[in-house]
């Protein structure tokens, strides 16, 4: 189950900032009707899978791992609704994730468009900030870390990555005598 939030704190990322870098006059991110990469007009690709080929660089790797998930253990009756007759029609348990989510910036020979993609990174935080808390997700604390450089193929392969720690808490409506592999995918987070 925590791979399912995660996956929906990583999807949240790339969303806002392919919406992000959708009006930027230099990065531009560009997705044809069909919601595939416009490679004629997309100046940086954003998404959770690296590009092999060069020619698709600058490239924004999102990724999001977990790092505790913490489950509502208190008194059975907490988050049960009862009908008339006291039966049990619903029973949500609450549970929440601190995750951890990458932003890794891969270019080829190029410091300047890594300099000016993390800084519109960093200039549209708030935006970000609040984009993510309409999505359920409070960021608890950001770092930069430091830049790795690998030379292959005579090329200088640079990355410079935003390490982003997240919070987010969640509801799932179990059933009466439904088990953990029984809950569906779809899980809805708490804005």
């Amino acid at each position: 189950m925590s791979y399912q939030i995660n996956r929906k704190i990583r999807d949240a990322f790339i969303l806002n900032l392919r919406s992000i870098f959708s009006v930027d006059s230099k990065y531009t991110y560009v997705e044809t009707p069909g919601g595939e990469y416009d490679y004629q007009n997309t100046k940086l690709i954003i998404s959770d899978a690296i590009p092999t080929e060069p020619a698709f660089f600058p490239a924004l790797l999102v990724s999001a791992v977990p790092a505790q998930e913490s489950r509502y253990l208190g008194p059975e009756a907490m988050g049960e609704t009862k009908d008339g007759n006291f039966v049990v029609t619903n029973d949500e348990k609450f549970s929440s994730i601190i995750s951890n989510v990458s932003l890794t910036l891969h270019t080829i020979d190029d410091t300047i468009a890594r300099d000016e993609i993390m800084d519109t990174i960093y200039q549209q935080f708030k935006f970000l900030t609040t984009e993510l808390a309409n999505d359920g997700i409070e960021i608890i604390e950001s770092s930069f870390a430091p830049d790795r450089r690998q030379f292959i193929n005579d090329r200088w392969y640079i990355t410079a990555t935003i390490n982003i720690r997240v919070y987010t808490e969640w509801t799932t409506d179990l059933g009466p005598g439904t088990t953990l592999a029984k809950i569906p995918i779809n899980l809805q987070l708490i804005p």
